[in-house]
Parts: C-alpha cells; structure tokens; sequence
C-alpha cells in the first residue's frame, strides 16, 4: 500500500515518476496517485481497500510518458487517466473491470494491445483527436453503458483505429461524436445496439 502523502490546498502533490513491479495497490476513499513525468508500470494491481466505501481513482498522469504491462485496474471511479500532456501511451496485456471508467484519455499518442475491458460503465473514453490512436487485439465486454466512448472538438481529426478487436454484450458496443472511427478484422456480437456515430464517418 502506498500512504496517502500530507497536502494542504496550497499545494498540489505529484510524483514526478512511479516504477511499479509486481505490485498490489490498494487506495482508500476518493484518493488516487498523481504523476507527472514518468510512469513505468509491470505485473502490479490497483484497487480500492476492502473497507472503501466510495470508489477512487487509481493513477492520473498530468504529463510525461506512460508504458503499463500486463497489469490489472480494477473497481476503481476511473483505473487511469491520461491528462492532456501526455505525450505518449504504451498499455499492452492490461485489464480494466468494474471501473466506472476504466481508461480516459485525453492526451497524446495510445497505443492499447491485447488488453481487456469488461463489466464497467464505460470501458474506455478517448477524448481529442489530434493522435494517432489505435486498439489491437482487445476485448469489451459486457458494458453497462458502453464499450467505447469517443468524442473530440479537435480541429485536426485523426481517425481512431481497431485492429482485430472484439466488443461483446455491451449496451452500446461504440460511440463517437465527431471523430471517425476505423475497423479492421473485428467482431462485434450480442451488443444491444452496436455502433453510434453523431457527425463521424465509419471507415
């Protein structure tokens, strides 16, 4: 467990680098780590304490660079937020469950590969549309609200690309407002309604 730093509203704490191997996190009412800098991510687990009785967020990165494996956020408001300075994401082999949100982004480049999404509200929201974002080889399933939530303002509107991706029993299975989306070799079964598009092109 990592205890909850002195602040006081003067000042705002952020860890300008976190390394996390093979590590189980567990954060307790409405608390969650800041990072600004580097974030460096293997093998580890987030959730909230058993005694929680609202759920936090796990890990918000202001700006820097993000690389996460084979890790697991789970029963978390949000599992990681990516800020507007981020410059670059690397996820791969990580699940997101029972989040409200399980991943949010609104920085630079992402790139998600065989990562799960299951049983959230949303399992991801992808906000701004000036990075080539993409999703390889990842599931969403059994959403409550959605799989995926897009939306951007953007003027510069880089299409947000699915490769081999699986969106399964979700209420709506993906949803964009004005950022279009493209799909290469995915599936997309028993979703209540599966595609929204408001002002966006599917490719």
């Amino acid at each position: 467990k990592i205890p909850q730093p002195f602040s006081d509203k003067r000042k705002k704490l952020v860890f300008d680098t976190i390394n996390l191997y093979r590590a189980n996190v567990s954060l307790g009412n409405q608390s969650h780590l800041i990072c600004n800098g580097s974030v460096n991510i293997a093998d580890s687990r987030f959730s909230p304490v058993s005694w929680a009785k609202s759920k936090s967020s796990s890990i918000t990165v202001e700006t820097g660079n993000v690389v996460i494996e084979r890790s697991k956020f789970e029963k978390m408001d949000v599992g990681l937020k990516l800020n507007e300075g981020v410059n670059n994401c690397l996820i791969s082999r990580t699940d997101f469950f029972d989040c409200m949100t399980g991943l949010l982004k609104s920085g630079g480049h992402l790139i998600v590969s065989n990562g799960m999404f299951k049983s959230n509200d949303v399992g991801a929201e992808i906000q701004g549309s000036m990075s080539s974002d993409s999703f390889e080889n990842c599931y969403f399933f059994s959403h409550l609200n959605m799989g995926l939530y897009v939306e951007t303002n953007d003027t510069i509107n880089i299409p947000l690309s699915f490769n081999n991706c699986g969106f399964y029993k979700n209420q709506v299975a993906a949803q964009s407002l004005n950022r279009s989306m493209a799909f290469a070799c995915s599936i997309f079964g028993y979703n209540t309604t599966g595609i929204v598009l408001n002002n966006a092109n599917l490719i």
